[in-house]
């Protein structure tokens, strides 16, 4: 696994992996398709829960665990992950001023767990974007802002607790699909550090 370090600024930094596609896009687009049902639709109203069991999504999760494993100090095997696609199209309508968000937690709010790492396996993207479009603006504690346009076949991995936002494509020639994934390592070593719900 070649795992190429990129330090967008003295704050922000992101790691990549380029997928070799041994499962071809057409396959995972498919099963994308048959897993984003009206009826799957989260509340985000872009943002699917993954749960299709194929081993499409299984070579990109274990891919994206792989990668976040190799960039942890592991005291324990335990884990937790969550994934989910995010699907972007020409109708969907995004501002950095108000959707910058982090994955520091869990989608279980009954008892959240926190989060070690993000990652974004980019499956699909427009070819025709302008500008800012279809990029990924950081936003750092110092407020700092600083923008990534990922490639097609781009794996990028960041702390969970960075503050991020998809940029708009107003124009696309298609839709930009993600599959994301969160990941949370050392689940003994913080149940018996946590605080009463909270790990």
């Amino acid at each position: 696994m070649k795992i190429e370090k990129l330090d967008l600024n003295q704050n922000i930094t992101l790691y990549k992996l380029k997928y070799d596609w041994l499962i071809s896009k057409n396959n995972i687009l498919e099963k994308v398709i048959e897993n984003c049902i009206p009826n799957n639709k989260t509340p985000l109203g872009n943002t699917y829960e993954i749960v299709v069991k194929c081993q499409e999504f299984n070579e990109i999760r274990k891919i994206g665990i792989d990668i976040c494993k190799s960039l942890t100090v592991l005291i324990d095997s335990d884990y937790v992950d969550t994934s989910f696609i995010y699907l972007q199209t020409n109708n969907t309508k995004h501002s950095t001023l108000k959707s910058y968000h982090t994955h520091s937690y869990t989608f279980d709010n009954d008892r959240p767990i926190l989060n070690d790492w993000t990652y974004c396996f980019y499956l699909q993207m427009p070819k025709n974007l302008k500008d800012n479009e279809g990029k990924i603006a950081f936003k750092d504690k110092n407020n700092n802002v600083v923008y990534y346009l990922p490639e097609e076949g781009d794996f990028l991995i960041f702390d969970a607790n960075l503050q991020h936002a998809p940029e708009a494509t107003n124009d696309a020639e298609c839709d930009r699909i993600t599959i994301v994934g969160t990941t949370s390592f050392n689940i003994n070593e913080k149940i018996k550090s946590s605080n009463k719900n909270l790990i």
